[in-house]
């Protein structure tokens, strides 16, 4: 853990910079919360699971800012890491190494550091330094690593799903009920369905989307006990596929 109970944050640098403006209100809270996170432990887990967790917010909402937040971080072995943290902690202990060194043979050395509320630009992946920390912060992170096998499709078949919750009539103003127990389901799901890609994720919803039997007030765990049944197009209201003009299918 860190040493300190507070970190440098550049006012300046954070509300000029264009990657942070450019942020909606509830994801800059959610990377505060993540930079907060990453002080304190030296990384945080890349598995929005496990940081819905340690940051003490609800998982719907850290899926829905997390694909925004994580380029300001880097990935390394299942964890993610603040760049510009490591430089202003490499410049700290510069600082006190030097006022030690002035105070003990009047010398002084100046080491500094600049850059942008990221500053992940100018620091390429292969040059930051993972931070050292106590034992007990090294066994969670190995912990976390050995279950954070996150598949890649999670994101973005949570991003999907929440567009189409928000196209079911009456839920323009409701979130997507995405909470741990949502979250394993659909992992579990993505484990026994590995063929399946985003494209065709996406088509699957638009059907179910387009189909006259399916219930608005499906969770998670029924919209995905169902969505196989729209592989190949819409349903109508007895479950079966949906006909156009000359027995067309519709499509």
């Amino acid at each position: 853990m860190s040493k300190e109970p507070w970190f440098k944050f550049w006012a300046a640098d954070y509300l000029t910079d264009p990657d942070v403006q450019k942020l909606p209100f509830e994801a800059q809270g959610l990377l505060l919360r993540m930079w907060c996170a990453c002080h304190i432990d030296g990384s945080i887990p890349a598995e929005p699971e496990e940081l819905s967790v340690l940051i003490r917010s609800k998982l719907h909402s850290v899926l829905l800012s997390y694909p925004l937040c994580k380029p300001f971080f880097e990935l390394h072995d299942g964890m993610l890491f603040s760049p510009r943290m490591e430089r202003e902690k490499k410049k700290s202990e510069q600082a006190r190494v030097n006022a030690e060194a002035k105070k003990n043979k009047g010398t002084y050395a100046i080491g500094s550091a600049n850059g942008s509320a990221n500053g992940s630009a100018k620091t390429p992946a292969q040059n930051v330094r993972r931070p050292e920390g106590q034992k007990e912060v090294q066994d969670q992170k190995k912990n976390l690593v050995a279950k954070a096998t996150v598949d890649s499709r999670f994101v973005p078949f949570i991003d999907d799903l929440n567009k189409y919750w928000h196209q079911l009539p009456g839920h323009e103003e409701k979130k997507l009920p995405m909470d741990s127990a949502a979250g394993k389901n659909l992992k579990k799901w993505l484990k026994d369905n590995p063929q399946i890609d985003e494209p065709m994720w996406w088509n699957w919803l638009e059907n179910m989307f387009s189909s006259e039997d399916i219930n608005p007030a499906w969770n998670i765990r029924e919209i995905l006990q169902r969505i196989h049944r729209y592989q190949d197009g819409p349903l109508n209201v007895f479950g079966k596929p949906m006909e156009i003009a000359h027995g067309a299918r519709a499509k």
